[in-house]
């Protein structure tokens, strides 16, 4: 019971900083396109570096077009309810604020998943098609 009450206000206390925090910029980190890894990444920025090697690229955003539609769909992610564990990541979005030390980490799947600093979220395909556009991937999700 104390568990329950303790990740409820965590949400609670997250979705509050969330909504008032004004993002200044957006780093995009990713390894190419439909990348087969013999083990799979981790949500760790080290994984993503000794996975990916010399095929990790970097992309750092301030285009105020693209943070609006970013921000307007990432207020809208939910917590996953279902028991699934771990995402394959293939993006790491690193999000940072104006006027705060604090960032905020979602790892993406090429094709599902998504962790917002270590918890799990339900899959948004308007997101995630969003962030492959930004970055060049040509396969977009769709769940039709």
């Amino acid at each position: 019971m104390k568990k329950r009450i303790l990740i409820i206000a965590l949400i609670v206390s997250l979705s509050g900083t969330l909504i008032s925090k004004e993002i200044s910029n957006i780093k995009l980190v990713y390894g190419l396109e439909g990348t087969h890894l013999m083990v799979s990444a981790s949500c760790t920025p080290e994984s993503f570096d000794s996975n990916f090697c010399e095929d990790i690229n970097f992309l750092t955003t301030y285009d105020e077009i693209f943070i609006e539609q970013f921000n307007d769909l990432y207020e809208k992610l939910l917590y996953r309810k279902d028991s699934i564990k771990n995402i394959d990541p293939r993006i790491m979005t690193i999000i940072y604020y104006k006027d705060s030390i604090s960032n905020d980490t979602i790892y993406f799947g090429e094709h599902y998943g998504i962790s917002r600093n270590g918890i799990l979220l339900q899959d948004n395909e308007d997101l995630l098609n969003l962030i492959k556009q930004k970055i060049g991937w040509v396969n977009r999700y769709n769940k039709k």
